[in-house]
């Protein structure tokens, strides 16, 4: 299986927002426990907002895809954060 099975190829750009949110949010007063949290938030978010302003489908379908999409997103650039960028453990 290829990560383009579970995520729609034009919400892939969330990968490295998440990225560049996270590291943004690593040079704030914020606990570095909370960032997960919030860059789930904002994928979430932005999934959402791109699933209903393309407006394919119904309100409740588009807000499932949005929640989904948005949450495997996250998780994906979470990993693959701590696979590629952050390779020796550093916190």
């Amino acid at each position: 299986m290829n990560i383009q099975d579970f995520i729609r190829p034009e919400l892939l750009v969330l990968i490295p927002v998440c990225w560049g949110i996270g590291l943004m949010l690593k040079s704030t007063p914020i606990n570095n426990q909370w960032i997960p949290a919030i860059l789930g938030l904002c994928s979430v978010f932005l999934a959402s907002l791109y699933v209903f302003s393309t407006a394919t489908e119904t309100p409740s379908a588009g807000l499932w895809i949005g929640v989904t999409q948005g949450i495997v997103c996250w998780l994906v650039a979470w990993q693959s954060y701590d696979k590629i960028i952050k390779p020796n453990g550093e916190e």
